[in-house]
């Protein structure tokens, strides 16, 4: 039995250069992150990283037998199951990682997980965040080594409400990595939960962390950039001690049983671009909207970019972050 069974957050590396010079590269041949010069020793503080990540995407299921929205069992959960052929999307998509920690990926115990992870490590993409089996993974881009790690909540993730848990593995791979990029899957969910509270959030019962606390804490412990997602909904970003942070990232492709009425369908791509120690340049939230049964399409109109700017002024008004109103990111 095959299949994915999860919601993704994904990671892109998309360029690695001299920071006068970063640009996309062409997605034209396999080799998706490409240099713009050749760098044979490069200087932490000469060279520049860009990265663009997005939030939960769950392309469609089978279960209970179609993609297109059969009605799920009376009293039954929400449960997610992606055809393995999916994968090439995510590969046509550029993606580098994929996180793989949270509340879905135990919809079919064991062999989802399995399945999962034998599906994406063959397809070049590297899973993380399911403790003792793949909880973070490094590649390396012109002389630097860039790791990846996520945290989520529920059975096997690394857990998101465990600090202790989340400076070990960002020790580790900060031994390793020169910069290193920390996803969680945390917070409350729903429409009404895209501001940061402040304080430990729960859902259905469940803990689903304190997303303030975990993010300053992965920053802390060594972190250079850290992003979110789970409410389904953006949230605000903060620049803390130079290292950018967005608590959430909502929905980027859900087309299918996943709300993505209002707030819930803005998409937004979040890029950035860091020097050779992390330390946070500059960057562009990239506003997409979403589409019943389509995805993920650009939006002239930047809501995505508009709301995590007003989010971000009202939840951090001390963070030196500024955001413009067409997304661009400066301090």
């Amino acid at each position: 039995m095959k299949f994915l069974t999860f919601i993704f957050a994904g990671v892109l590396l998309w360029s690695c250069g001299h920071s006068a010079a970063s640009q996309k590269p062409s997605r034209d041949t396999a080799e998706i992150i490409t240099a713009t010069d050749s760098i044979a020793d490069p200087s932490r503080d000469t060279v520049s990283l860009t990265i663009a990540f997005v939030g939960d995407v769950m392309m469609g299921t089978t279960f209970p037998d179609s993609i297109h929205g059969s009605h799920l069992p009376p009293n039954t959960y929400y449960i997610f199951r992606m055809p393995p052929e999916y994968v090439d999307n995510l590969v046509n998509a550029g993606f580098d990682f994929m996180g793989i920690a949270n509340n879905h990926i135990n919809d079919f115990g064991h062999p989802g997980r399995k399945s999962t992870m034998t599906t994406l490590h063959g397809a070049g993409l590297p899973p993380v965040g399911l403790k003792g089996l793949c909880e973070t993974a490094i590649i390396e881009r012109k002389g630097l080594k860039i790791g990846v790690t996520q945290f989520g909540h529920g059975a096997n993730n690394l857990d998101v409400t465990n600090l202790a848990e989340l400076r070990r593995v960002v020790k580790e791979l900060r031994e390793k990595a020169d910069v290193v990029v920390v996803s969680f899957h945390g917070g409350a969910e729903g429409k009404d939960q895209t501001h940061v509270p402040h304080r430990q959030e729960s859902f259905v019962g469940e803990n689903r962390g304190n997303v303030e606390a975990f993010a300053h804490a992965a920053v802390d412990a060594g972190a250079d950039v850290v992003f979110g997602h789970g409410p389904h909904v953006p949230r605000a970003a903060e620049l803390y001690k130079d290292r950018i942070i967005f608590y959430s990232l909502g929905n980027f492709c859900t087309p299918y049983r996943v709300s993505i009425a209002g707030v819930s369908g803005y998409a937004p791509l979040a890029e950035v671009r860091v020097d050779g120690s992390g330390r946070f340049l500059d960057g562009k939230i990239h506003s997409f909207i979403q589409q019943r049964g389509i995805g993920p399409r650009r939006d002239r109109a930047n809501n995505a970019a508009r709301l995590m700017k007003r989010l971000s002024a009202e939840d951090f008004p001390s963070s030196p972050l500024v955001i413009s109103a067409d997304g661009r990111l400066t301090r």
